[in-house]
């Protein structure tokens, strides 16, 4: 009987990449296993975790010094104004690639992500106004809380025990391009690329009671506290093959899954999602990094 030997560290990315797609491949395992002809490869899909942090404080149709993104989701130990820690950004993009040339290749793109931040609501009156937060302009508190009766209050009295989340989901059309000459010139593994299309933003609040909260002004319910925000993104990144490593574990996944090639990519995030300026549109734009993995096949 042969020892059994654990796989080798350089290849753990390959045998997971293996794994995760075992159970698409079952059903197409006969036809990837007879075919050994050289075939160009049309579709990448990749997955991908990133931070994200929408610049909601910089909408068009806030007062002057209004901070509502701060004040809800930061820390009240912060001064007014300062952006909440960033959060988890998953991601999923699907492309086809439709050119192929020896120097790279050209696709278009659909990515998915979803986000979520919560935070502790603010108290509402019976017409429904809350607590509002202000500069300290002395020594001490970096905010000053005050009531809905403009009485200043420890910051405590302004919250209650309910929860609320923003949601964001954001859709992309990406025109992608690869380059990948330096892999086919000098067996290179590194593929840098970029992306660059539209955007468009689905965002919703909801709370502990209801996934979609509602408006309420002055006691008046206003609908559902939802919309969605278009814009431009722009992706520049560098991918990885992870074949050039462990040459073996790659071919046998090529072989049998048809995958031609897994890759490690690390991306910039730039979106600028504001309706392109409009005074009624949420700012949603976003300047951050993402990593993940890359299946081509």
């Amino acid at each position: 009987m042969k020892p059994f030997h654990f796989p080798s560290i350089r290849s753990s990315f390959l045998y997971f990449a293996l794994g995760l797609f075992f159970a698409i491949g079952q059903g197409q395992r006969p036809a990837f296993a007879n075919d050994n002809k050289s075939k160009s490869p049309h579709f990448f899909l990749e997955l991908k975790f990133g931070t994200y942090r929408p610049a909601l404080d910089q909408s068009k149709n806030l007062q002057p010094g209004a901070t509502p993104f701060s004040d809800m989701f930061g820390d009240p130990n912060d001064p007014k104004g300062t952006p909440p820690g960033y959060g988890l950004l998953s991601q999923i993009e699907f492309d086809y690639q439709f050119f192929h040339h020896n120097t790279g290749s050209l696709g278009i793109g659909l990515n998915a992500g979803y986000f979520r931040k919560s935070g502790r609501l603010f108290v509402s009156d019976a017409n429904g106004r809350t607590c509002t937060v202000e500069e300290n302009p002395i020594s001490g508190n970096p905010r000053v809380f005050r009531n809905s009766a403009s009485v200043v209050v420890d910051p405590e009295a302004c919250f209650s025990g309910d929860e609320g989340n923003l949601n964001v989901f954001p859709l992309s059309l990406l025109l992608v391009y690869r380059f990948e000459y330096f892999q086919h010139r000098f067996h290179i593994p590194i593929i840098p690329y970029i992306k660059g299309g539209f955007g468009y933003y689905f965002w919703w609040m909801g709370d502990s009671n209801s996934i979609v909260s509602s408006v309420q002004l002055n006691g008046i319910d206003q609908g559902a506290a939802s919309g969605g925000v278009f814009g431009l993104v722009l992706h520049p990144g560098i991918a990885i093959d992870l074949g050039g490593i462990d040459k073996e574990a790659a071919q046998s996944i090529k072989q049998e899954l048809g995958i031609h090639r897994v890759t490690a990519l690390i991306e910039l995030n730039a979106a600028w999602i504001n309706s392109f300026g409009a005074k009624n549109a949420l700012d949603l734009s976003n300047l951050s990094f993402s990593a993940g993995l890359g299946f081509e096949f």
